[in-house]
């Protein structure tokens, strides 16, 4: 509180005149301090050169003096005190003028510091504290490498500190930090293979890797990443990083194809797609028909060889139908001679004199021990029987003959069956006539012979 008082005064005529204002700026009282401060200042006239200034107490006991150099006819001065209370402030000059005297009220408020050591964090600012009340809990601070913990009432971090305690002293508080274990990082690089670029990742240790966007190469198919250049060791995404890492890009070249026909002299042909450029042909033999110098001249075995195979073979397809052909088809590149093997082929078999005495054709792939695959069904198309391969290799071409059926109503068993019913309606119509006719005779006699009696009565 500020208290400005102006005292006016006659002395004397023959006294200098003093004339001074009193400022009580109390200062706040701090924990450690001196006290509180009662500043003065006044004026004098007349040509003094000191004024002495003495506190007095609310008892009227003198607690301090202070002699005041005057100068320039101006002087000033402090007093400290203590305690809060009641103060008189009294001034006068050394050549014997009155005295002059105020009061000042001063209040002293107790504070107390609170300080924050941070043990090696971002610094906290100190909290003037009144005597009684709480610190306010400052934002967390931070340290590099460690996690804040807490605030604790001593150094060895095992009280923590309660925000509520009042506080009714100087007080220091201490951060306690636990410490985060050092960050491993891993770098992961992409090798391309020539494909477009993929920036290093940085990955923490023990994490799991998220794979980049896939990378582009003309004329390729980006198949996956491998941890060996020579690509045999797929990556696993599911695989936790524990060491740098290069990754390197598996391609499948991509191949532009085309529709071939190879067609072989008997007017077989087979369609299928191959890289373009090439130029093939069919090679399909029927080694049914073959003699014996044909049979080891074309397929390397004899008769006995071949007559046993196909003892096998038969047992396998009687269930299907009659060994109709027995193909070795082959699809040859007429440049580097490759077979091949792989398809989808479309096969069309031009039809013999001796097939067409059958109504249905499969083809069933030869496996190596002769036994058979599922027979493929074969469609009819004009002189073709056109069907789709799954590859090539040894195929028996199985024939069977479809099952007559009633719907052509002039076969021999239909009319057969016409005449037999026929005759058995024309047998039992005769039977009714004759059973008819006798009953009618019956009838009529009967009739007769009541007629005649009725007439006779009469």
């Amino acid at each position: 509180m500020k208290k400005y008082i102006l005292v006016l005064l006659t002395l004397f005529l023959l006294s200098p005149l003093v004339v001074f204002a009193i400022d009580p700026n109390v200062k706040t009282l701090e924990a450690g301090s001196d006290g509180a401060t009662i500043t003065y200042n006044g004026t004098t006239e007349g040509g003094s050169v000191a004024v002495m200034c003495k506190l007095y107490d609310s008892e009227s006991e003198e607690i301090d003096l202070f002699s005041t150099a005057v100068d320039n006819n101006e002087f000033s001065g402090e007093f400290i005190v203590k305690e809060s209370g009641e103060y008189t402030v009294s001034c006068a000059n050394y050549e014997g003028g009155n005295i002059i005297s105020d009061n000042v009220s001063v209040d002293i408020t107790k504070k107390y510091t609170v300080t924050f050591n941070t043990n090696g964090g971002t610094a906290v600012a100190d909290q003037k504290v009144i005597d009684g009340s709480n610190a306010v809990k400052p934002e967390d601070p931070t340290r590099d490498g460690f996690v804040f913990v807490g605030w604790y009432e001593d150094d060895t971090l095992t009280t923590e500190f309660n925000f509520t305690t009042s506080i009714t002293d100087n007080t220091t508080i201490y951060a306690k930090w636990e410490e985060v274990p050092p960050v491993i990082e891993y770098t992961i690089s992409f090798n391309t293979n020539g494909g477009s670029e993929i920036q290093d990742l940085i990955i923490n240790d023990g994490d799991q890797l998220i794979l980049p966007e896939d990378p582009t190469k003309n004329g390729f198919i980006f198949v996956g990443w491998y941890e060996d250049d020579t690509l045999t060791t797929e990556f696993n995404s599911n695989k936790t990083i524990d060491d740098d890492l290069t990754l390197y890009a598996k391609w499948e070249e991509v191949i532009e194809e085309k529709d071939y026909t190879a067609t072989d002299e008997n007017g077989n042909s087979i369609e299928f797609k191959e890289e373009t450029g090439k130029t093939f042909k069919l090679t399909m033999i029927d080694v049914e028909p073959l003699n014996d110098t044909e049979l080891e001249e074309t397929v390397g075995i004899n008769r006995d060889q071949y007559n046993q195979i196909k003892d096998v073979v038969e047992e396998s397809i009687k269930e299907y139908g009659d060994l109709v052909a027995f193909y070795d088809i082959i699809v040859e590149d007429t440049n580097s001679g490759d077979e091949i093997h792989t398809g989808p082929f479309k096969i069309k078999i031009k039809m013999t004199d001796e097939m067409k005495k059958y109504d249905i054709f499969k083809l069933a792939y030869v496996k190596n021990d002769f036994s058979i695959e599922e027979p493929i069904e074969l469609t009819i198309e004009g002189d073709y029987l056109v069907g789709t391969l799954p590859h090539l290799s040894a195929y028996v071409l199985i024939g069977n003959k479809a099952t007559p059926t009633s719907s052509n109503p002039y076969t021999y068993d239909n009319i057969m069956m016409w005449i037999g019913i026929l005759f058995i309606s024309i047998i039992g119509m005769a039977v009714v006539t004759i059973v008819v006719l006798k009953k009618e005779k019956h009838i009529f006699a009967s009739g007769g012979q009541s007629i005649g009696v009725s007439a006779s009565a009469s």
